[in-house]
This record gives C-alpha cells, structure tokens and sequence, in this order.
C-alpha cells in the first residue's frame, strides 16, 4: 500500500495553516499505539523533541492512521528519522514522511562573482506558487580561511541519518530478543513443551524482573505464552479491567490455577526447616533461600522481611553439633540485615576452612547423653562415668 507523499504532507501543512518546514506526517500508525508511544520514539531524536501533534486522518491502509506533527524548529528531510517503532517491533514499524512542494522547473541559485565564497554545494530552490508565502532559509557560506571549514562528522546530514537509523534497529532488535518463556495453558496432564502452573509462574516472575520495557511491552510478552483454556479466563478479565498490568495477568491465572495454602501454615513451616544430618550449611541456607522464595511470590512476607528471617531462621535451624554452628552464632548474631550474597560469602569461607583443616563438616551422628541407666554411684555417693570412644568431635561415655 502507498504511503502520504511528500506533497500531499506539504498541502496538508497548508491546509492547517502551520509552516511545513516545521511538520512531518507518521503513517500505517496502527490503532493499539498510544500518542504517549510515539511522543516517547520520538523524543529520541533532539530535533524532534516537543513534537506535538497537529491533525490525523485515516491512512490508506484500511485500520491504520497517518497523524502531521510539528516541531519548533525548521526540519531538514537529509537527517531523517524515516521510521519509529513504537512497540518494538520492527515489522510494525511507523514510516516519517517529511513535506516538499510541488513546483516548476528546478532553478540554481549562482553565488555572487564579487563575494569571494566557496560554497559546499549549490542550493536549488523552487519556484512557489504566488499565493504561499513561503521563506526558505539559506545556508551559511564559508570561507577557505574560516575555522567553519573544518566540519565535524556528526554535523554531515547523511552521518547523522545513518547513527539514527542504527540505533533505532539496536533498539527494535533488543526488544524483540528477549527471554522467553514456556507455553502454559492449563491443560492436565501437562503437554509436551508447556510446563506445569507453579513452574510456569516462577519463570514468569522472573521474567517480568528482567525484561527493560514498557507495561504494555510485558503484557504482551506475557500473554504470547499463555494459550487456551488458561488465555480464556484472561480475555474475559481484560474485557472488564481495562487499566490491567502483567502482574495482573499472572495473579487471575493464579486464582485459577494455583494451588490454595494457607499464608500462616507456610511460615510456620518455613520457622520448623531443620538442618539435615547429611546437609551442608550451605545448602541448607540455599533450601530457606527458596522457601523464602515462595512465600514472598504469595505475598506472605514482605521482601524487607527477607534478610532478616533467613538468618533468623539459619541460626534457628542450624544443627548445635555442627563444627561451624558457635563460629556462624558469632559472626552473624548482630547481623540481621545481611544479605544472601554476603551470608554465603562467610558459609562457604568457613566451609572451606574446615575441610582444609581436616574436620568432618557432618558428624556421623549425634553424641548420645549418658542416661541414669548408664551411671553407678561410687562409694562416696559421685557418679563415675568413662569415656568408650573418643575422635576429634565427639566423645562418647559408658559408666563405669
């Protein structure tokens, strides 16, 4: 389909009465895109920064719109942009059209024989109707001798077009190249190629963290992996919520597909997590880190919260026979707010300390506690008891 020529941009101009050296016209603008879309794209470029829209009008592609801009500041067609992408897409990309009159043969402006300028190229200037008052700016001419002579090359039209126009296809590249996720659907058993709610969600919470884009962007991203029945039940909630976000999306399909726990028992269980006898400190802290996980996911704590109830409850649950257990209840116990990373910085220190010293991290089994069975008063009514096996941690004691 043909886009607005150039002219009917410059009669557009006229029609509303602005300069159209100060206008350009955005076409194939499709109907989702906001003007805060395309103010945002175009706010990008300095020449076109506080461009504000003027008039629109249907474009010649069936749905689409074509919408005249102006800017303070006449506009040079050599330096472009010639399109904005503003949902990130580059197959949706909005092409810029910039005016230009319809006009008479062209005639070439001679420099003066008694100036003594060089000029950088020759300026071809229309012949315009007698009824537009139109004013066209010349450009500055230079002398051999002037310091102007020695022009950057960001200053050269063509450069500055081509800069433009590769970091507008970074752009459209970065938003396009983005994690995806794995389809859910809801469907039971799972399909082949999808993954389970929980797994899914997870995935997605971590996706909605890293993604750098707009809400509507991650909307959108969100919406591509969720199939039916489960997109059902999200059509039917945006039909009612217009001012919905991504979290929004993934909170309905928890309220169907979620599993229903009770936010009080899941502390609780996360304040009874115990130390293995056959468990690490450090993985032991890596199973609260994912408990801790799940109950920020479900809104049962707060992420200030975090920091402290990890190490609260790693000096709660470590086991007292642990060679490291007086070591970390000394290093850590006025330390309530350090975080993950600096907690298994001085785990893994201390673990690293005790395997090259030699000493077993996991005793075999706890010491047992002599009992009254095991004890025989001596004579002078003081219980004597002997040691049946000693080893570098633990000692063990039979009455004797």
């Amino acid at each position: 389909m043909p886009l607005i020529t150039p002219t009917q941009v410059y009669e557009w101009a006229l029609k509303e009465k602005v300069n159209p050296d100060h206008v350009f016209a955005i076409d194939r603008v499709p109907p989702e895109v906001t003007l805060e879309m395309l103010e945002s794209n175009l706010s990008k470029y300095r020449h076109l920064e506080g461009a504000h829209l003027i008039a629109d009008e249907g474009s010649t592609m069936d749905g689409y719109a074509v919408l005249l801009f102006k800017v303070s500041d006449p506009l040079n067609s050599e330096v472009g942009p010639y399109a904005v992408f503003p949902v990130g897409d580059l197959s949706v990309g909005c092409p810029l059209v910039y005016p230009q009159a319809v006009v008479a043969p062209w005639k070439v402006e001679a420099p003066s024989p008694d100036a003594g300028y060089t000029s950088r190229k020759r300026r071809l200037l229309p012949s315009l109707p007698c009824n537009v008052q139109h004013t066209v700016k010349q450009e500055p001419l230079v002398t051999e001798t002037s310091e102007a002579k020695d022009v950057s090359i960001s200053e050269h039209p063509l450069t500055d077009a081509i800069t433009q126009m590769t970091e507008a296809l970074a752009q459209g590249l970065q938003l396009s190249h983005y994690k995806k996720l794995k389809t859910f659907s809801g469907t039971e058993p799972v399909p082949t190629g999808e993954e389970g709610f929980e797994t899914w969600k997870e995935s997605a919470l971590q996706a909605l963290d890293e993604w750098a884009c707009s809400e509507q962007t991650k909307r959108q991203r969100i919406m591509e992996h969720v199939r039916p029945p489960a997109a059902s039940i999200v059509l039917n909630f945006k039909a009612s919520h217009k001012d919905y976000n991504a979290m929004d999306i993934i909170d309905i399909l928890t309220s169907a597909y979620g599993k229903h726990e009770d936010p009080d028992q899941l502390l609780a269980d996360f304040k009874q997590m115990r130390q293995k006898s056959s468990e690490d400190v450090s993985a032991f802290t890596l199973h609260l880190e994912n408990m801790l996980r799940n109950l920020l996911s479900k809104k049962v704590i707060t992420a200030e919260e975090v920091d402290t109830l990890r190490l609260k409850q790693l000096l709660k649950g470590m086991s007292p026979f642990f060679p490291m257990y007086s070591t970390l209840q000394i290093l850590l116990r006025d330390k309530r707010d350090t975080g993950f990373i600096d907690l298994m910085k001085v785990i893994k220190q201390e673990e690293a300390t005790l395997l090259f010293a030699g000493t077993s991290w996991v005793p075999k089994q706890n010491p047992a506690l002599p009992t009254s069975k095991d004890i025989k008063l001596t004579g002078k009514g003081v219980p004597s008891i002997t040691p049946i096996r000693k080893s570098a941690d633990n000692v063990m004691w039979e009455a004797k």
